[in-house]
């Protein structure tokens, strides 16, 4: 899914090869998130990255969350992302533990299987250390830094017939096709924002609204849009989009879940991985607030999510908007593990 970064691009350098994660249980997290840095904030000496302050997590350690029942749909959906027959987009080594990758898939599923199974119990931390291991994502600085920006689905409002006001066409391509051609239909609306079609494609995604208040959901394909019958006097199609009835999704295909799915490099962190974040909080002002122990779920990339940069997806409409402009930040990931069972026979050895 393609859209608008909030943040100034992340410049990777040499930092680009850092692919592999390390083992972590329970540990505390350093003072500074990094060696340039004073215990303030300052920066002691110029970065070769283009970044902000790092910040710290002081005095913090490594908390589980208890989420609600509810993320048991988002996990599911991660089962559903692993169960598939699909490439699986992993550097073979980037997690240090030596698994190729069908080992790996095997591995996230089972972990996913069992993170199910672990909040449908009540999702308890002490139960969780007993089931699961995490290992840290060693970071473009290799000191764990992870950056984080935002996205969004924008709601631009559409009539069916131009005017004064609503005089931008979208042009949506529909399911059906012309009996002749074999091209795919299409139909055309009219927005009072010239910025809704650059917005979309960006964005991936957008939805429209009716007058009636009935809303459409449009995404950018760019092999269905060469199916369509466009009209004569569109020629370039960039206001081109598929038409959809639910909920957006990421690029595996899943609908995403806001305030918990990302989108990720999937050669670093692969597809229907379960994750667990020191997510920045970041106040209405735009100052840092703190990290918040949040589980993530890797269903979605861009085509400026390279490296350690995750995209982290605020949901639909305004109030979503707000708070993707405001993600600019920095934190920590860890990969979340399924641990091997222990046999009664190993047991007692």
């Amino acid at each position: 899914m393609k859209r608008i970064l909030f943040s100034t691009l992340l410049v990777l350098g040499s930092y680009g090869t850092v692919n592999f994660l390390e083992r972590n249980v329970v540990e505390k997290i350093p003072s500074t998130l990094s060696n340039r840095v004073d215990e303030t904030g300052k920066v002691l000496d110029a970065p070769k990255i283009a970044a902000k302050t790092f910040y710290s997590l002081e005095e913090e350690y490594v908390r589980i969350p208890h989420p609600s029942r509810s993320l048991t749909q988002t996990i599911d959906k991660q089962i559903t992302i692993l169960r598939r027959k699909r490439p699986f987009k992993a550097q073979p080594k980037f997690t240090g533990l030596k698994m190729n990758q069908t080992a790996l898939r095997k591995k996230l599923l089972k972990t996913a299987e069992k993170l199910r199974k672990w909040t449908d119990e009540g999702a308890d931390e002490a139960t969780f250390h007993e089931q699961f291991e995490l290992y840290k994502v060693n970071g473009f600085d290799q000191r764990g830094n992870i950056q984080f920006t935002a996205y969004y689905t924008p709601i631009f409002n559409v009539r069916t017939t131009s005017d004064e006001d609503f005089q931008y066409p979208i042009i949506k391509v529909l399911p059906t096709k012309d009996s002749i051609t074999n091209k795919r239909l299409t139909e055309t609306v009219w927005t009072d924002d010239p910025k809704t079609a650059a917005a979309i494609r960006m964005q991936g995604s957008g939805f429209i609204k009716y007058s009636n208040g009935q809303k459409e959901l449009l995404n950018f394909n760019r092999e269905l849009v060469k199916q369509a019958q466009l009209p004569k006097d569109n020629v370039v199609g960039e206001n081109v989009f598929v038409q959809y009835f639910n909920y957006p999704k990421g690029s595996t295909g899943v609908p995403l879940t806001p305030q918990h799915s990302i989108a990720v490099d999937p050669t670093l962190i692969p597809y229907g991985s379960c994750l667990l974040s020191a997510t920045p909080v970041i106040g209405s002002n735009g100052k840092f607030v703190r990290h918040e122990y949040k589980l993530l779920f890797a269903q979605d990339t861009g085509s400026f999510i390279k490296g350690m940069h995750v995209d982290y997806y605020t949901g639909v409409g305004d109030e979503a908007l707000r708070q993707a402009r405001l993600m600019r930040h920095y934190g920590k990931i860890w990969l979340i593990m399924a641990k091997d069972e222990v046999t009664e026979k190993q047991a007692k050895l």
